[in-house]
């Protein structure tokens, strides 16, 4: 399931520049169109075992990126912002010290 021949490069962005936030969505709205296609209706493959074909479903284990990229990808807040820098709860950067923080 996870080796290495069942994996595959969907996408490098281009340079020279960094993609914003927008340009970066709209770069990637067509491997997400093609993802959720993928998933919700596979595609059928002919295989020795399965001679009319097997419906095969895909999906996307991981993302690979430095950590501006991956802000950006998965649509979290970098660690300069304010709100949504923490992936796993929403407590503001400003009340991290507090007793709110804890709870």
């Amino acid at each position: 399931r996870y080796r290495p021949r069942n994996l595959l490069l969907y996408g490098i962005t281009p340079g020279p520049k960094e993609f914003n936030s927008d340009q970066l969505q709209h770069f990637m709205k067509n491997y997400v169109d093609d993802l959720l296609e993928l998933y919700d209706n596979g595609i059928f493959i002919k295989m020795p075992e399965h001679p009319n074909g097997r419906r095969i479903r895909v999906i996307l284990v991981a993302v690979c990126c430095n950590h501006p990229a991956m802000c950006k990808v998965c649509g979290f807040g970098n660690h300069s912002k304010e709100e949504g820098f923490c992936t796993r709860c929403h407590i503001p950067k400003s009340k991290l010290a507090t007793e709110d923080a804890m709870h």
